[in-house]
């Protein structure tokens, strides 16, 4: 297949495109700069690497004609409410305007597109355990209501016009080739601890918050697997997947689990829930309804990950 990847500079999008890029031919987008390292790695892997404005439906067009585009996987965005309040137009056209793009030029040109959205935009759920695909999202925030709008563009293209597009849904996902040098509420816990324990040695860990913390954490590889599997499919079936391991862990349970792989870490944990939960709200684990499911459990994860820091951080 010809696949676009936008947002190749991304976790996710970077990612995919190495993963895909064996048995596909791989053309991936980037906004502002990519570092000349990540572009010769990406090129090595015949990887076509381009500057695309995405808010430019022409030269949109014109680029998926002319490389026979089968498929486009949709993973740039404005990706945290940190970064949302700091241009709310931008946002909205990258959340929004540029999922837009692609449907209307679907309506031109078949191929089938994927929004890859967040279990973010579950906000105010009351008591629900899990979070099922069949439930209904309610964004409360300005980053959870941008990535909503940009998933009812994609339920109203499938209904009104019979676009062959889906929304995976992802959670906090973690694993190369991200190296956290210093602490991004973005990326969650697990890529900044690994990689004080890893490169800084450090065995102590004094939190002044965190005990009430709890998230569904996610592996990369499962997430290049699903998303793999989905392409594969002639026409998608439903609107959209779930991908998540149907269960929250809490930051106590994360540690334990990193105590197994590195035995001389200890940790005291204060209550609260900062700074992850500062500008996302805690959910239920989302579950899948449609057999998309993770294969590598937390301990597997930590410990791909780790041996992937030890030679690269």
């Amino acid at each position: 297949m010809n696949i676009l990847i936008t947002g190749i500079t991304g976790h996710i999008g970077c990612a995919l495109a190495k993963a895909l890029s064996p048995s596909n031919k791989v053309y991936g987008t980037y906004n502002k700069k990519i570092s000349s390292a990540l572009k010769k790695e990406l090129s090595k892997k015949n990887i076509t690497i381009i500057s695309l404005n995405l808010l430019n439906k022409k030269k949109i067009e014109k680029f998926i004609r002319i490389k026979k585009i089968n498929c486009c996987i949709h993973a740039a965005a404005v990706s945290h409410e940190i970064y949302v309040k700091e241009n709310m137009q931008n946002t909205l056209d990258i959340n929004c305007n540029t999922v837009f793009n692609f449907l209307e030029i679907q309506k031109k040109i078949k191929y089938k597109f994927m929004l890859i959205s967040t279990g973010s935009v579950f906000q105010d759920i009351g008591k629900l355990k899990r979070v099922p695909e069949s439930i209904t999202p309610t964004p409360i925030s300005l980053y959870a209501g941008s990535k909503r709008l940009g998933e009812i563009l994609v339920d109203s293209y499938r209904k009104y016009f019979n676009s062959n597009s889906c929304i995976v849904r992802l959670s906090w996902v973690y694993g190369p080739p991200i190296i956290a040098n210093e602490l991004n509420i973005q990326r969650g816990p697990i890529p900044n601890l690994l990689y004080q324990i890893i490169k800084n040695k450090k065995i102590l860990f004094n939190l002044d918050s965190g005990k009430s913390f709890q998230a569904s954490f996610t592996y990369i590889d499962d997430v290049t697997n699903s998303i793999h599997k989905l392409i594969g499919m002639k026409k998608f079936s439903k609107s959209s997947y779930h991908l998540g391991s149907g269960k929250n862990n809490t930051l106590e349970e994360l540690f334990k689990e990193i105590q197994k792989i590195f035995p001389k870490i200890r940790f005291k944990l204060k209550s609260g829930a900062k700074p992850w939960s500062n500008d996302s709200i805690m959910r239920p684990p989302l579950t899948s309804e449609h057999n998309l499911k993770t294969k590598i459990n937390l301990k597997e994860g930590l410990e791909k990950y780790s041996n992937w820091l030890k030679k690269n951080a």
